[in-house]
């Protein structure tokens, strides 16, 4: 009975470590997800201002400040949208730092 248990121990732990390899390569992933939306939105920002600045020069005022709201919303809505990734990834390391404690502990 001692070594059904240590068997179903032994594979209770195989597959938890497993479930933190299949974490750890999540995490990765989504590291450089963000990584790469950290890219985007700083291209993202730039490119606003240019726009902002060339139409800011070439355009009325009234249709310029139009525009730049909507510039301004779109750059808003990107960062939600990045900031909702990026708790996600934090969610993600969290489970995986525990579910490393609990494979440690094993």
């Amino acid at each position: 009975q001692l070594m059904t248990e240590l068997q179903s121990a032994e594979r209770d732990l195989l597959n938890e470590k497993r479930e933190v390899e299949k974490f750890a390569n999540q995490v990765v992933v989504l590291e450089r997800e963000k990584g790469e939306l950290r890219g985007e939105l700083a291209a993202l920002q730039r490119e606003s201002i240019e726009q902002q600045e060339t139409r800011l020069q070439a355009e009325s005022p009234r249709t310029t400040s139009l525009k730049q709201r909507n510039l301004v919303e779109t750059v808003r809505h990107k960062n939600k949208h990045i900031t909702q990734l990026l708790m996600d990834i934090e969610t993600m390391e969290k489970e995986n730092n525990v579910l490393k404690l609990k494979v440690v502990g094993l």
